[in-house]
């Protein structure tokens, strides 16, 4: 079990983060030139370009928008993430410890 004491769903795509970690890899990613990113230029631009075929605004297991804007969300029976990327490079990142809507 996680430390979180969860079992990771493994080949699922189970993550174990905090919003603040999540926080830090959008901006890991953001291209802004005030701190380096972890992938490099070209990288970055296979994440964010259309995968083929294209599956609706899907981008290699991000959604991007019209607006340009990349987002990702998850939902466990615990808990629900959601992290995006905005165009005006502001980076959000939610987590809720639960994922039913009640």
């Amino acid at each position: 079990m996680g430390e979180l004491g969860h079992v990771p769903l493994g080949s699922q795509g189970s993550w174990t983060a905090t919003a603040a970690d999540m926080a830090r890899l959008m901006c890991a990613t953001d291209r802004l030139k005030n701190h380096a990113d972890i992938l490099t230029t070209q990288s970055l631009d296979v994440m964010e370009s259309d995968p083929v075929p294209a599956v609706g605004t899907a981008v290699h297991g991000w959604f991007k928008d019209a607006n340009g804007r990349l987002s990702h969300n998850g939902s466990v029976a615990y808990g629900s993430s959601f992290m995006m990327r905005n165009t005006n490079h502001i980076n959000v990142a939610v987590i809720c410890n639960t994922s039913n809507p009640e």
